[in-house]
């Protein structure tokens, strides 16, 4: 297998959730351009169907489910389609994940509970379901999206809840490298800088934005597909001596 051969997805199937994303939907499309079939899971059940069609429409083997995985059921449900569907899961995307900005002396107990359910109850849920699988195959990847926030502050921004999830989510992920390097599975998280999309200028000032933008060393923001990079290297066979990392994608902003 040449060196290209090792970047290339070709008849590998791969579980997106939070796939109806932006995120989501940018690496899903890269991936299938990669030669991957490509399962589409997201609570919005009608956005993952449309967005799986455009996928068929461009020649990719596509189909959505919808799941909540903070769900054990609907999470099983959704792996056992997959395996019925495929045969197999190799990479599983842990992509699905929520956000909350509130100051930490007032934010609401149930939303840090909610915050906690999604980006760390429910990874480990899907991550669990998916790996069982994976197991008895004896091989397999994962990657997850994290976040720089679980490696630095954000300052200004108040998101106590956030950052603790996501912080921990990267050492979870740590703990499933350790535990199933042996069966062959490797275990990995990709944490993104500021990306450059209609959701984040929704979410924060154009003056604050200006401020993040000036005190990266790069000097903007990312593209979604500016992450893809990182998924497919870890998801692929180019990685296979890879476990255990955070690959940060961040235009340099964590070296500061």
């Amino acid at each position: 297998m040449g060196m290209l051969d090792k970047f290339m997805l070709t008849e590998k199937t791969v579980l997106i959730t939070g796939g109806a994303g932006n995120i989501g939907k940018a690496v899903a499309s890269d991936m299938a351009e990669m030669g991957a079939d490509i399962v589409i899971a997201d609570c919005n059940q009608d956005e993952a169907a449309a967005f799986a069609a455009q996928l068929c429409e461009k020649g990719s083997n596509s189909i959505a489910v919808g799941a909540d995985i903070t769900k054990p059921d609907q999470v099983q449900r959704l792996v056992d389609t997959v395996v019925k569907a495929y045969g197999k899961i190799d990479v599983l995307y842990n992509n699905a994940g929520r956000f909350a900005v509130a100051p930490a002396e007032d934010m609401e107990y149930q939303a840090w509970l909610d915050m906690l359910d999604v980006c760390l109850n429910g990874v480990f849920l899907t991550t669990q379901r998916v790996g069982r699988e994976m197991i008895k195959r004896g091989r397999g990847s994962i990657v997850t999206t994290a976040s720089m926030s679980g490696v630095i502050v954000n300052y200004p921004r108040p998101q106590v809840a956030y950052n603790t999830a996501k912080a921990g989510l990267i050492h979870m992920m740590r703990s499933f490298a350790m535990e199933w390097a042996p069966y062959g599975i490797r275990v990995n998280t990709v944490s993104p800088g500021y990306i450059d999309n209609p959701r984040i200028h929704s979410r924060i000032s154009e003056d604050l934005l200006n401020f993040f933008n000036k005190i990266t060393p790069m000097h903007r923001m990312a593209d979604e597909h500016e992450i893809s990079g990182a998924v497919i290297y870890l998801a692929g066979d180019a990685a296979t001596y890879t476990t255990g990392i955070n690959l940060i994608v961040d235009g340099g902003y964590t070296i500061l």
